[in-house]
């Protein structure tokens, strides 16, 4: 890629060809997915810490601090209260699930570019995630 003007390298007859094309916007794709994820989870971190610190010192220090959400459920749930634990859990969600979006991308960029052994290797590695996710309930 050319890093002065942001494209794609050009063939040798001066122009990109059809596979620099796809391989840039697909590099593009999927850095806005990876940019885009840290973002939404870190303004979600944010805002939930702030509307969690403004609610502790506007009511004083609470003698049992509200139950930090474990499951999706608590934390729809909490969402829908408008709890600043369910906000700062959801961000942590999305922070969890960028390399997973990362590598659903990843999945379809592969089958639109007809390259069936990556689409194998990379829906192979969604697998692995996935099962690790399902697998590690860090003891709950």
């Amino acid at each position: 890629m050319d890093e002065r003007r942001g494209t794609p390298e050009q063939a040798p007859g001066g122009t990109p060809t059809d596979a620099q094309r796809m391989d840039y916007r697909m590099d593009l794709l999927i850095s806005y997915v990876l940019r885009g994820g840290v973002t939404l989870s870190a303004g979600l971190l944010i805002l939930g810490a702030l509307l969690y610190y403004a609610r502790v010192f506007s009511a004083g220090t609470p003698a049992h601090p509200p139950p930090f959400p474990h499951t999706l459920a608590g934390v729809f749930h909490g969402l829908a209260q408008g709890d600043p634990l369910a906000i700062l859990s959801l961000g942590l969600l999305v922070l969890l699930l960028t390399p997973v979006a990362r590598v659903v991308v990843s999945i379809l960029a592969f089958a639109r570019e007809r390259d069936r052994l990556y689409v194998a290797i990379t829906t192979l590695v969604l697998l692995i995630l996935l099962v690790s996710f399902l697998l590690g309930r860090g003891g709950a």
